[in-house]
């Protein structure tokens, strides 16, 4: 189901990984969540079972069939695998669909395939049963996917949050901004709890380094912000690691170092609520700011 687009770093290892499950089934070793895994937020577990691994992607994408074609949802990307407990009886294929499938129904969605996962040829692993649900939360849609292995005993949960990705400004914009406002904020990606930039937001530090290029006498320091999940230590540590990774691409862009600083400010300045979704994921950003302005509160 995920080898769709093997391409993506995340998928290809979720392949491998899939095919160790049908060799040696996960529940036959750990009996416990995998340390660092959490559950997806908006779609539960099944009881009986825990999370033998999970990988998240702030955005990237994931094709879901729908019962006639593969649809590409872009998002935020959650897989998950779970496994039985060993004293645990596996639920029954049909069991796992149909409580998704509830889930779907109770937030005003509904199923768009369930049944056998059918013999694509971009396709490593079919014939398996699988369901596509999809409901709508506010202005974005909620998909997810599920797919059973080794006869329940394991299942495989991908849920994308569709919404839409944020536009950043180009280097014409950043200067005006910089040098009407001081400040401009950016959201560049990074995999989650990580500092390695993600492909997709390179061509945003390109247009960074365009800027300072057209202006050789802007300094800047390049802010690091996280949203408040996690300690105020592991935060500000990560947000210092992001921004010093946006300095580092930079100067391999040729950018002199000693026009760029960083600083790592964690979760002490939020420009939005951060009991939402929607407020963290604009407070997890990089904030370029001149130098003579730096003041820290956005």
């Amino acid at each position: 189901m995920i080898q769709r687009i093997a391409k993506t770093p995340i998928f290809s290892y979720l392949s491998c990984m899939i095919m160790l499950t049908l060799l040696f089934p996960i529940h036959l070793i750990a009996q416990s969540d995998n340390q660092g895994s959490r559950d997806n937020r908006f779609i539960p577990r099944l009881q009986n079972y825990y999370i033998a691994f999970d990988d998240r992607k702030e955005y990237d994408e994931f094709r879901f069939w729908d019962g006639a074609k593969l649809v590409n949802v872009a998002g935020e990307v959650h897989i998950i695998r779970y496994t039985t407990l060993n004293n645990k009886k596996p639920l029954k294929e049909t069991k796992i669909l149909s409580t998704y499938r509830q889930i779907a129904e109770d937030r005003n969605g509904g199923s768009l395939f369930e049944g056998i996962y059918p013999q694509l040829d971009t396709e490593i692993l079919s014939n398996m049963p699988a369901g596509t649900f999809k409901y709508n939360l506010g202005t974005r849609e909620i998909w997810f996917q599920v797919l059973v292995l080794n006869e329940g005993k394991d299942y495989e949960l991908a849920v994308v949050d569709g919404k839409e990705k944020k536009d950043n400004p180009k280097a014409d914009q950043m200067l005006t901004l910089l040098n009407e406002e001081g400040k401009v904020n950016l959201y560049i990606n990074f995999d989650v709890g990580k500092s390695e930039i993600r492909s997709e937001s390179e061509l945003t530090i390109r247009e960074i380094a365009k800027a300072l290029t057209e202006d050789r006498a802007l300094e800047l320091t390049i802010e690091g912000h996280t949203d408040n999940q996690g300690t105020a230590a592991s935060n500000k540590s990560l947000s210092q690691r992001r921004a010093a990774a946006v300095r580092e691409y930079l100067i391999k862009q040729g950018i002199e170092p000693e026009r760029l600083s960083v600083l790592g400010f964690g979760s002490d300045f939020p420009i939005a609520d951060n009991s939402t979704e929607e407020g963290r994921a604009l407070n997890r950003r990089v904030a370029l700011v001149k130098k003579a302005e730096l003041s820290g509160q956005e």
